[in-house]
């Protein structure tokens, strides 16, 4: 399911802007739940939202103890933190639903990745 454009509140983009590598952030804008994470220098969004059953993936972390995958607390599926693609796992091959950040005037967006 597309969602539309949400706005950002300017606390959850601050946070999101203060993530060091290696970190992750779990947020919810109305009533979706997102993880913000930072790796190799390069900040990623996606639902939190496991493709196996549609569970949140985490409720406050979803980086593994490696800090190196995505890891869903419910079935361990771990997904890349670059593509957002399951690699171990009962949903092995799906993807997360990625988002980007868009600044439109003083407003940040949260956005559906093409």
């Amino acid at each position: 399911m597309s969602l539309p454009p949400l706005l950002l509140p300017k606390a959850i983009t601050h946070h999101i802007d203060a993530l060091q590598d290696d970190q992750d952030l779990v947020f919810s804008v109305q009533e979706y739940s997102f993880i913000a994470l930072k790796h190799a220098g390069k900040l990623y969004l996606y639902r939190n939202q496991c493709p196996h059953q549609n569970k949140r993936l985490g409720t406050e972390h979803c980086l593994d103890d490696s800090a190196s995958l995505i890891e869903c607390q419910h079935h361990a599926a771990q997904f890349l933190p670059h593509t957002g693609r399951c690699i171990s796992g009962p949903c092995q091959d799906m993807t997360l639903t990625a988002y980007v950040m868009k600044q439109d005037q003083s407003e940040t967006f949260l956005i559906e990745a093409t």
